[in-house]
Formats: C-alpha cells, structure tokens, sequence
C-alpha cells in the first residue's frame, strides 16, 4: 500500500526489481502503464501484504451441494 500525493491510499503490487527501484504494476488501472519503478508514484510503502503459493493444494469448491 502507497499514498498517493492527495493523501489517498492505493495498492500496487510489487512485481520486480531493477537496481535499487522496485517495479510495480497497477491493477487499479487495468495494468495499462505496464511494470514502473514504485518512486513515480511519490511514496514511501506503508503496507505489504505477502502472498505464497499453497504447494501441491488439492481441494474442490462445491456449489449448492452439488
């Protein structure tokens, strides 16, 4: 999570690293800038939330019962 400069939150995820600048992608905006270093947007991260992939999962969604 960054703040933008007029103080709204928004969420970027974090996608890469060139150098010392992260590269984020925006789903907020359909992905259509592409991958761009965090520093455009103007801050600092103020949250991250870490997501990991469940190895070998094996499970069923089930609708109605069915």
């Amino acid at each position: 999570r960054v703040r933008l400069p007029n103080g709204i939150t928004h969420f970027v995820v974090i996608a890469g690293k060139n150098g010392f600048d992260y590269l984020v992608q925006d789903p907020g905006a359909g992905y259509a800038k592409g991958l761009y270093p965090l520093r455009e947007l103007g801050s600092d991260i103020e949250a991250l939330r870490f997501y990991q992939p469940i190895a070998h999962a094996d499970f069923h969604l089930s609708h109605g019962g069915h």
